[in-house]
């Protein structure tokens, strides 16, 4: 370890490998390569931990497999029900005026739920990319509420 002005800091021999990876490799690696290379990491691990007899990889793995083999739900119209069961006038008295029944990011300058909200889906936006979208472009929004990803339209 080094000391700078006080604080320790750590040499990058004393790096875990992940560090290491993040503070000086990751930057250079396309995306898609490191989600192959994670992807291979963890069948090769998981595989390796479940060979050596592993009993909480191997419990995970069963349960894995059988949440895949069951319906989500067996009891669809009740499902339903519970989620739509509410008048709308609820959502409205509840929730923010985009009816985004989501998590919001709140920064230091948001004081209200709606401001949050914006925020947010401005973030979501951003990363979707949707301010480069020519116009007329159709989008599939999931997940921010009754449309709240949209422009006003």
């Amino acid at each position: 370890c080094a000391t700078t002005s006080g604080r320790v800091r750590l040499s990058f021999f004393a790096m875990e490998p992940a560090e290491f990876f993040v503070a000086y490799v990751q930057r250079f690696v396309p995306t898609w390569l490191l989600l192959r290379m994670v992807r291979y990491y963890l069948r090769f691990y998981v595989g390796w931990r479940m060979r050596c007899g592993d009993v909480v990889v191997q419990q995970i793995q069963c349960d894995r497999h059988d949440r895949a083999s069951r319906p989500v739900t067996t009891q669809v119209e009740v499902t339903n029900e519970q989620l739509y069961a509410n008048d709308p006038a609820f959502f409205v008295a509840h929730l923010g005026p985009k009816l985004k029944y989501s998590a919001c990011e709140w920064p230091e300058n948001v004081s209200t739920l709606g401001e949050a909200e914006t925020f947010t889906i401005g973030v979501y936006q951003d990363k979707a990319g949707l301010a480069g979208l020519p116009a007329g472009a159709r989008v599939l929004e999931l997940g921010c509420g009754w449309g709240g990803a949209l422009p006003p339209h």
